[in-house]
């Protein structure tokens, strides 16, 4: 199986996520009061890419391996489509200030998604929620 297939993301985030992973890396070895490990860069970034082809993997046998073709499936929206709901700067998060639209939720006026997926991303949220609670 060709790896390239499994990359979803676009390059400048995963290169953010290799490089925090080898931030995260240094730091830790840094913080040790053992000598620090020799990890090659090298090394470090296999270990990113294996953890990513594991992740890629999961949601693969998730929502199988079709990717939908965003010039053919995807409707054209307008904001006619959608109705918003304001929940407050307060809700936007740390980001408000560097988001558009942080503040407010759309609602869709026709279901995006079937049933069944919706089903299966709540029952998703709740086992991630569940593992969370056990871990805390």
């Amino acid at each position: 199986e060709n790896f390239a297939e499994c990359v979803t993301e676009p390059p400048s985030t995963m290169m953010i996520k290799m490089k925090i992973l080898l931030l995260l890396l240094v730091t830790c070895e840094a913080l040790s009061n053992t000598p620090p490990a020799t990890v090659s860069v090298q090394e470090s970034l296999k270990q990113a890419l294996d953890l990513h082809k594991q992740e890629c993997d999961y949601g693969f046998d998730k929502f199988g391996r079709t990717i939908a073709d965003p010039l053919k499936d995807d409707p054209a929206w307008s904001d006619d489509d959608f109705i918003p709901y304001a929940v407050g700067r307060q809700n936007a998060g740390p980001d408000q200030d560097s988001i558009i639209n942080g503040d407010v939720v759309f609602q869709s006026k026709e279901p995006l998604i079937s049933k069944e997926a919706c089903q299966a991303l709540i029952e998703e949220a709740r086992n991630a929620i569940a593992e969370g609670l056990k871990e805390g």
